[in-house]
């Protein structure tokens, strides 16, 4: 190995050494491994605006091979975060060194700081509790595939109709005042309402089905991921009693004795109960009550007396001229609710919605879907939609890898190719516009075309984006 010498001539033949990228690891504390609990980790998977994507790698995996799924996705989570984290640090590094100069400037400081501190928990929780986690993926894939909510028609080809506008009858989902479960009576597995509490030798309380196809999987506590030795439930009387009295909508519910109390009957295909209410109670208030009566397990429904609709508003029940004994319906949203109508392909001037063309290296067309031009996504939203494209079709992911989505794509010739990276923190939705939407509802390639102006008018936008390899930095 060649050093310095004492010959300045000789020195300048040396090599110049180069300094290590910086990695999570350089900026990340010790301490952060400590201060990531478990249930924080849960709290933060499921809040993630891809955790539908994440959670169908694990469902969409054979049986026998949804473990190494699991772990697969750890893995592009911790590398996702990890460049994160060194992102969001230069950042906070250059925003610091402006602020000395302009005071101003200080202000966006501290939310800078809070994202950079939930990133590096996040990222020390991934390691510190990995099996804890890929325990929880499992689950989680479990219960997706048993409740039958799996999305299976995510992508979109070209020889389907385009998605019509949404119709007046379309159901809406109902402000979170309305369909809010008690954090204390959450399982906090399921993250649902308890069904059948029971408390487990951890000291925690769960639903009994939710611990039991937990321990199926591992014999774990699912709230700091260490292995039990004993997986003996006991019957949690008190919690179980707070579920039926809110259920019943016992803080909510008028006595018979009130004055001008009426009786309301509620009539859904799980089933019939009644509530009796107040004349001033508000229509609200009804459907909070309709909410808990069904288990607090739909936040789509619809309240309707004789075919007409009653929406979730300030008004009184006397003043929607309910009376006593009036049988209100409840229709609960189903698919064919949830989803726009279809449309012939010829829909004209549709711009609220936007198909996503993702294409791979080489412009190889892989797979479209449709999203809202207002979508609060970010490019991280593609990303692990390629993750799970490639998962479903058997392609392997080098979870080591870094990501890009490249947008307006250009052929130079020569074989020089222009565009725009982007690593996946940017929101997707500045970009659904005419100035970048230069597709074509279309067999085309991933390069931009300049004359889109007349097809932008006359179909929806059209957004082509390649999913590559990040370069690396020197």
């Amino acid at each position: 190995m060649r050093g310095a010498t004492d010959f300045e001539e000789v020195n300048e033949e040396l090599p110049v050494p180069r300094s290590l990228p910086m990695t999570a690891n350089d900026v990340t504390d010790p301490s952060f491994f400590t201060r990531s609990s478990f249930s924080d980790i849960q709290e933060t998977l499921i809040k993630l605006e891809y955790a539908d994507d994440m959670f169908a790698i694990v469902a969409e995996a054979p049986e026998h091979r949804r473990r190494g799924a699991a772990k697969q996705v750890v893995e592009l989570l911790r590398t996702t975060t990890a460049a994160q984290i060194v992102r969001k640090h230069k950042e906070l590094e250059k925003r610091r060194e402006r602020a000395r100069a302009n005071y101003h400037l200080r202000h966006g400081l501290k939310e800078l700081e809070n994202q950079l501190t939930q990133a590096k928990l996040c990222w020390a929780g991934l390691q510190t509790h990995e099996q804890a986690v890929c325990d929880f993926l499992q689950y989680r894939a479990e219960t997706v595939l048993s409740s039958g909510s799996l999305s299976q028609r995510w992508t979109w080809s070209l020889d389907e109709d385009v998605p019509s506008a949404s119709t007046p009858n379309q159901i809406r989902s109902l402000p979170a005042t309305v369909t809010e479960v008690p954090h204390e009576l959450k399982c906090p597995i399921s993250h649902t309402l308890m069904q059948d509490a029971v408390t487990a030798t951890d000291g925690h309380t769960y639903s009994r089905e939710a611990i039991e196809r937990w321990f199926s999987i591992r014999t774990s506590s699912p709230m700091t991921g260490l292995a039990l030795t004993d997986t003996t439930l006991t019957e949690n009387r008190a919690i179980c009693d707070k579920v039926s009295a809110w259920i019943d909508g016992d803080d909510l519910a008028t006595a018979l004795s009130v004055k001008g109390s009426l009786t309301i009957s509620f009539a859904s295909p799980y089933g019939t109960f009644e509530r009796r209410v107040a004349g001033s109670t508000t229509m609200a208030t009804v459907h909070k009550l309709a909410f808990r009566g069904l288990g607090g397990r739909y936040t789509v429904f619809q309240l309707a007396k004789d075919n007409i609709v009653l929406p979730a508003s300030p008004n009184t029940v006397l003043q929607r001229g309910l009376r006593a004994g009036d049988r209100v319906t409840i229709r609960v949203a189903d698919e064919g609710d949830l989803a726009p109508p279809r449309a012939s392909a010829g829909v004209v001037g549709r711009l609220d919605i936007c198909l996503i063309k993702v294409y791979a290296s080489g412009s190889r067309f892989l797979f479209a879907y449709w999203t809202k031009t207002t979508t609060a996504a970010t490019m991280a939203s593609i990303l692990w939609k390629y993750w799970r494209h490639m998962s479903v079709t058997g392609q392997a992911i080098n979870t080591s890898d870094l990501f890009e989505v490249w947008h307006s794509l250009k052929d130079s010739g020569d074989h020089c190719i222009t565009g725009n990276p982007q690593d996946g923190s940017e929101n997707l939705s500045q970009y659904l516009n005419r100035d970048y939407c230069t597709g074509r509802l279309a067999e085309e390639d991933v390069y931009s075309d300049t004359n889109t102006g007349f097809l932008n008018a006359l179909q929806p936008l059209v957004f082509k984006v390649e999913v590559d390899k990040a370069r690396r930095p020197e």
